[in-house]
């Protein structure tokens, strides 16, 4: 009766592993151990098993991240590809439209007098113009002749040949102060001290300015 559980675990071994190798345990050893060397089977078959289900887990969620990464890189190249043929005539648009057109041609601002001037007024390329009075803006088209006349005094000699800045030795707090930014230059100029060659061109720009306020 002493030797039943140590031929249950030779058995046992026997089927687990190689006999001949086996070394029978004493009856002793096989008395004490023999209800957890009875387990040793189970308990590995139950490790091996649980390790090579994680391992298999393991692999098959890696093969699903790789599968869903595939799968976005595959749907996001065809959007961006569609992105940039949607955005590419917008972007030629864009850098096409800003042409000469809208480039100033004439900058000039007078100031200052006994009826408190700030007024500004812009010549495009294209013959529109905005004027700005005291923070109300308007945008207009002057007349062609009217700019026609200014385009050719900014381009004659004599405009080119003024200095940067014409002051009055006297200074006073009722002077109008013109700024004339044309033709690559910058003109300055107060009353009392306005040169000849300067006179024409703020009597025209000042002319476009009321015909941008009239009715």
């Amino acid at each position: 009766m002493g030797n039943a559980p140590c031929a249950g675990i030779i058995e046992t071994a026997a089927a687990w592993g190689d006999a001949q190798d086996y070394i029978p345990p004493s009856p002793l050893s096989c008395m004490v151990g023999a209800r957890s060397a009875a387990r040793v089977p189970d308990a590995r078959g139950t490790f091996e098993g649980a390790g090579s289900i994680a391992r298999n887990t393991r692999e098959e969620q890696g093969q699903d991240v790789r599968e869903a990464r595939a799968v976005t890189a595959t749907k996001c190249i065809p959007i961006a590809i569609l992105l940039l043929c949607l955005a590419a005539p917008l972007l030629a648009a864009g850098c096409v439209s800003g042409g000469d057109d809208d480039v100033a041609v004439v900058e000039y601002h007078r100031t200052g007098g006994i009826a408190g001037f700030d007024d500004r007024l812009v010549i495009y390329e294209n013959g529109t113009a905005t004027v700005s009075r005291h923070g109300t803006f308007t945008t207009f088209s002057p007349d062609p002749q009217a700019l026609a006349r200014v385009r050719a005094i900014v381009a004659s000699e004599a405009f080119q040949s003024l200095e940067e800045s014409y002051l009055p030795q006297q200074q006073g707090y009722d002077l109008i102060s013109y700024e004339v930014t044309a033709g690559g230059k910058r003109v300055r100029a107060e009353d009392g001290a306005v040169p000849a060659a300067l006179e024409p061109l703020i009597t025209e720009l000042n002319e476009i300015i009321r015909e941008s306020t009239a009715p």
